[in-house]
């Protein structure tokens, strides 16, 4: 009876530690899928919850180092996630997507010529991306900023017929984010920043923007810069002690909204 006993109860543990090990290799790819369904609805503090989960299972996948970058809230140490993966899976399906994540957040930073390099990068080596219209808009912008409208423009042409149905216009005035970002020093300045999602030659299409992102329950303000004789009317979301803790919420704007971004110190712009 008691071998028979010691028998079944191996038995068990057998079934016992089968069911473990497949719950923990679906367990990971569950969290994989959850957290990638959850970016994309802008529930980022939800999807870091599951993300020990998918790190603890596969630490080296390049989704997982991904993740890692997307969710991380510090700007500095979400970079170099996506370089990270960029160094070890270059040809990964989530390489043009940190790509694209260095280049906005170059961009946000204010490195405008590093944004620029980043983004043809994209042009040129992942000519499938699904990012290629949002990558063109955004080095049209950087473009603009540093004054190199002509070029702009010749790129876009060559970027027209390149991609046939490609569905971007000559960025005007009112479609680019010209106010000044904050630049990164390494130190967290009890200073005020601000996301700003619009930048209008009309008042009138700035305080539409404004209403729009009322309703949905932002606080937002209205500011003013002038650029090159034009003045603009700024859309700013937000305030915040930190860039870090602005860049990690514009990323949840753009999830939800796919607004383009720029973080903004707002003490420089008065």
């Amino acid at each position: 009876m008691k071998i028979l006993f010691l028998t079944k109860l191996s038995s068990s543990i057998k079934i016992l530690l089968f069911f473990l090990i497949l719950f923990s290799m679906t367990s990971g790819a569950a969290a994989q899928s959850n957290i990638e369904s959850l970016v994309k609805e802008g529930k980022f503090n939800t999807a870091r919850e599951l993300l020990p989960a998918l790190v603890q299972e596969n630490p080296d996948d390049a989704r997982t180092i991904y993740f890692q970058g997307l969710l991380e809230k510090k700007g500095e140490s979400s970079l170099k996630y996506f370089e990270t993966l960029l160094s070890k899976y270059p040809e990964s399906e989530y390489a043009d997507d940190a790509l694209m994540q260095i280049s906005e957040y170059r961009y946000a930073r204010g490195l405008y010529i590093s944004a620029e390099r980043t983004l043809l990068m994209i042009l040129r080596e992942y000519p499938e991306s699904e990012h290629i219209e949002r990558a063109i808009n955004l080095l049209m912008q950087a473009m603009l900023v540093t004054g190199k409208a002509d070029t702009a423009k010749m790129y876009l042409d060559v970027f027209k017929k390149k991609w046939k149905d490609l569905d971007v216009e000559f960025p005007e005035i009112d479609l680019a984010n010209f106010a000044e970002p904050a630049e990164s020093t390494g130190i967290v300045k009890k200073e005020e920043y601000t996301i700003q999602i619009g930048a209008f030659g009309s008042k009138k299409n700035a305080q539409r923007q404004r209403d729009v992102f009322k309703k949905r329950g932002y606080k937002v303000s209205l500011g003013k810069k002038k650029v090159a004789n034009n003045k603009l009317h700024l859309v700013w979301v937000g305030s915040y002690s930190s860039y870090d803790d602005a860049l990690a919420e514009a990323r949840v704007l753009k999830a939800k909204f796919g607004v383009n971004y720029g973080i903004v110190d707002r003490t420089k712009t008065k």
